[in-house]
């Protein structure tokens, strides 16, 4: 409870240039690759995120990345129909584009679950991790949400977010 009041408190402190930040495997999936004997040939998205996504890309910058590249059409695909583009980025190359974001004044927020994602966690302003993120995440992570990978954890980042907006009046209708 107090983590969630600290990250609240800290992201409420940074509306006016917070920035989302979601992994896709792991944050938007439960995790699970299905394979046949040509390769991998399904994720299994959640069905809650999407209109969560679509809610928050409203008001914020919202980004999708994924280092996924042998599923990276697949990932691709789900995120187009949300209405966003997932961005293919190495480990290394997230951490970048975390700091690239934070030199440019946003106030990153960062949603991850493997060990890979820690570095980017690290530079973020504010990171999170679903609540069935590896344990060394979830000690990195300002916030262990409450949501497992894939079911939902972009409609639990959108309810904290709605709550830090409330009574702050561009965000009237969010």
């Amino acid at each position: 409870m107090l983590k969630t009041l600290r990250f609240q408190m800290k992201l409420k402190a940074k509306l006016d240039c917070a920035t989302f930040v979601f992994d896709i495997d792991g944050v938007l999936t439960d995790g699970t690759f299905i394979y046949d004997d040509t390769g991998k040939v399904m994720k299994r998205f959640g069905p809650h995120d999407s209109e969560a996504a679509k809610l928050i890309g409203a008001f914020f910058p919202l980004h999708f990345i994924t280092a996924d590249a042998r599923g990276f059409n697949i990932t691709q695909k789900r995120v187009s129909d949300m209405g966003f583009e997932a961005i293919l980025l190495s480990p290394r190359e997230r951490q970048v584009f975390v700091e690239e974001l934070m030199l440019q004044n946003k106030a990153v927020v960062f949603i991850g679950d493997s060990l890979s994602d820690i570095p980017a966690m690290q530079s973020a302003y504010l990171s999170a991790c679903p609540s069935d993120a590896m344990k060394d995440v979830k000690k990195e992570a300002n916030l262990s949400l409450s949501t497992a990978g894939g079911r939902g954890v972009v409609a639990e980042v959108y309810s904290i977010v709605k709550y830090c907006t409330r009574g702050v009046n561009r965000f009237a209708k969010f």
